[in-house]
């Protein structure tokens, strides 16, 4: 976990038994996604140019997000917290 989150010994103990267990879940999703990044930066130079564009496109909304969307961005949020809350370990 210390390396995937990039927290201390310390900061990893000091968790609840039931935080532990909730950002252990999380860590193959973690690892999924940070996986998912380098095999988009490997393929991107032989992209057709649609493609990198379509690829691009979530990292320009997280930069410069669209005003219009941000209700949406809201609703998202709560899915993920919602998605979160029902892993929990009892």
């Amino acid at each position: 976990m210390a390396s995937v989150y990039g927290w201390t010994h310390h900061e990893i103990l000091a968790l609840t038994a039931r935080q532990f267990f909730l950002y252990l879940k999380e860590v193959n999703a973690v690892e999924a996604r940070k996986q998912m990044m380098a095999f988009e930066v490997a393929s991107f130079p032989n992209m057709e140019k649609r493609h990198r564009q379509g690829m691009l496109r979530p990292y320009e909304l997280a930069l410069n997000p669209d005003p219009t969307h941000q209700e949406t961005d809201e609703i998202t949020i709560e899915r993920s917290w919602n998605q979160l809350r029902s892993r929990e370990v009892l």
